[in-house]
């Protein structure tokens, strides 16, 4: 390839794209990490609900046993 002004725009070009795409896969992952964060917290929460809910429902039969 000569090196020509066209050429030199051309090849600078790709690596602007290549360096925009490189950006972007790395906030892809960031956001993947994140949705996973966001996943596992979401599910430590609906455990410990589940579990309040249990407590409270032994409770509720305990009293309705007392009653």
């Amino acid at each position: 390839m000569t090196d020509t002004p066209q050429a030199n725009e051309f090849l600078n070009h790709i690596f602007d794209l290549v360096g925009e795409l490189m950006e972007v896969e790395v906030r892809i992952a960031q956001l993947q990490g994140r949705k996973r964060q966001i996943f596992d917290h979401g599910s430590q929460e609906l455990l410990e609900l589940a579990e309040r809910i249990q407590e409270n429902n032994s409770r509720h039969l305990r009293l309705q046993r007392e009653i």
